[in-house]
């Protein structure tokens, strides 16, 4: 990740999850009820070994002294962690450590409700809640797949400029400070002319 952010000039941010499929971890051999506290102290490692300097941890998973990595995050930049999920313990992470927060498949009345969940437990660690990037991913219909009612939330159909600006403008007026298009689909025209068309018709109304 600091390679890459090298390479970007400082364009690279993390997203980090705990992931929500069990047979992923049993096929690991690692344990599924540990999934938090192994992520939690991850993101701590990560955050030491791209500090300037030799690196030092001590914790339940790691434990080392006098590390030297390299490269770094572009001219000494914080790399930014975006963290998903809609958990209780997902908000206390994002409140804890995070530089942003990245959930799916809600409304933007509960993204206002859990924005301020996290923005509660940012105050109670003395962090500045202000800081906490909120980004919202929105689901755009290619292809004709099928997505699950739970999906349908935050989804919109290819083409439908109309839709896509209100529910822009609908999770904007909730605390939305960025938005994700996931666009699913193994054509690349299709790609390509909805990525021109979210650049033409959507962009310009959020710069």
């Amino acid at each position: 990740m600091a390679t890459l952010d090298q390479i970007s000039k400082g364009r690279v941010i993390l997203g980090v999850g705990v992931g929500n499929v069990a047979e992923e971890f049993e096929a690991l051999a690692l344990p599924w009820k540990k999934r938090g506290v192994i992520t939690d102290e991850s993101i701590d490692v990560l955050r030491k070994l791209w500090a300037p300097g030799p690196a030092e941890h001590s914790g339940d998973q790691w434990n080392f002294s006098n590390i030297h990595t390299s490269p770094k995050p572009y001219q000494g930049r914080r790399l930014p962690i975006w963290i998903g999920g809609m958990s209780e313990a997902a908000y206390k992470r994002v409140g804890r450590v995070g530089d942003g927060w990245h959930p799916t498949a809600i409304t933007a009345g509960q993204f206002a409700e859990d924005a301020e969940k996290i923005r509660s437990f940012a105050r109670e660690q003395g962090r500045d809640p202000t800081g906490i990037d909120m980004c919202m991913r929105f689901n755009i219909a290619l292809d004709d797949e099928e997505v699950t009612e739970v999906e349908l939330r935050s989804t919109v159909k290819r083409g439908d400029t109309n839709r896509m600006l209100d529910v822009c403008k609908s999770f904007d007026a909730a605390g939305a400070t960025h938005f994700i298009y996931a666009l699913n689909s193994h054509e690349w025209t299709v790609l390509e002319d909805t990525l021109r068309q979210l650049a033409a018709e959507v962009l310009p109304h959020f710069r």
